[in-house]
């Protein structure tokens, strides 16, 4: 699905963030990796790439940690830089310096009643309840194109089972 994440991070970040990522779950669910992400300007997406090859963080810390155990978006508007720069980790800190980013709004992935994810959103202005609702109804729809991706796969591997099986049942047999 990275090409849907791919257009859905661009079109976010323009629509209504400077800057928008995908970060998923891992399969222990201990770490929320980014996964997908687009900024507005090429030089926010090459720090964003820089910082996020260095960072993933955990399960439970942070706002997008938070985020994933809680099921619950988050959204902070007006939050002053020196503040937000001291509560983010310090691999996040070069981004904070070079970009507006006072006001984020970070929603859950949901995949059924488990959260798989996070698709967060970073501007200077304020998120509003219309911003917040848009993005939700989004992240579902993210969420269901993650989902079936998920089986698409899971109907491949399985169909090249049953061709090595058929294959190979001659021998089996024999």
């Amino acid at each position: 699905p990275s090409a849907v994440l791919e257009v859905a991070t661009r079109e976010l970040a323009d629509a209504i963030g400077d800057a928008c990522v995908v970060s998923l779950v891992d399969d222990r669910r201990e770490h929320l990796v980014p996964t997908v992400f687009h900024h507005r300007d090429p030089k926010g997406e090459e720090v964003l790439r820089e910082v996020y090859l260095k960072a993933s963080a955990r399960v439970g810390q942070g706002l997008a940690g938070e985020v994933v155990v809680t099921g619950k978006p988050v959204r902070v508007a007006n939050l002053p830089v020196d503040q937000l720069r001291e509560s983010v980790r310090p691999e996040y800190r070069p981004y904070i310096d070079q970009f507006d980013t006072s006001s984020l709004l970070i929603v859950p992935l949901t995949d059924g009643s488990m959260t798989i994810g996070t698709l967060g959103l970073s501007r200077e202005a304020p998120y509003s309840e219309d911003d917040e609702e848009l993005a939700i109804e989004l992240a579902s729809r993210i969420s269901l194109a993650i989902g079936r991706a998920g089986l698409a796969e899971q109907v491949n591997d399985s169909y090249r089972l049953l061709q090595t099986m058929a294959n190979n049942l001659p021998a089996m047999i024999g």
